[in-house]
């Protein structure tokens, strides 16, 4: 049988007031944790962040250099004049045909 005589019988709990300064002693060490806590879960954050920037800058790279968002159109004031094709390396710009010479012969057959 265990037997304790609190405060050699002057009516302190000394089991309790050890008990209440280990807990104040552990409060800076609980902030600590919840510091440290807050702070891994603040760099897990970033590096998703990062992530999904780097996803993004290298999908935009991708489409820079994909010729599907590259494409370019012709269009003539004229179809039964003049017609032409661009590739998607053809650089921008307005063209004018303005003095035929010569009209190009369509072979027959």
């Amino acid at each position: 049988m265990n037997m304790r005589i609190g405060g050699l019988a002057s009516g302190m709990d000394i089991d309790q007031i050890v008990k209440d300064l280990m807990k104040a002693e552990r409060i800076p060490l609980d902030k600590l944790k919840q510091k440290k806590q807050t702070l891994e879960w603040q760099r897990d954050d970033y590096r998703s962040m990062n992530t999904l920037l780097l996803d993004f800058r290298t999908e935009l790279t991708q489409m820079k250099l994909t010729t599907k968002y590259r494409a370019r159109s012709v269009t003539s004031s004229n179809e039964a004049l003049a017609t032409a094709t661009a590739s998607s390396a053809a650089s921008r710009g307005s063209y004018t045909i303005s003095n035929v010479t010569q009209l190009a012969l369509l072979p027959i057959g």
